[in-house]
């Protein structure tokens, strides 16, 4: 799969456009969107990962 390829949840749109509901341009327009919305969604969402260096210093910081 490639930056350019959309995501699984958005082939609603595809089904909009094929069927006649949405035109291709408003499904290019709205998969453009929610793939950003998924993407900022997905950075915020993740935990923050800390290596066991910076862990091993949180914890020294603790027993002071």
């Amino acid at each position: 799969s490639s930056d350019l390829d959309a995501p699984a949840n958005a082939d609603v749109f595809m089904q909009a456009a094929a069927t006649g509901e949405i035109t291709l341009e408003e499904a290019k327009n709205l998969i453009m969107a929610f793939s950003r919305l998924r993407n900022k969604w997905e950075a915020v969402s993740k935990p923050i990962e800390t290596t066991q260096e910076e862990q091993v210093e949180v914890n020294e910081e603790e027993q002071v």
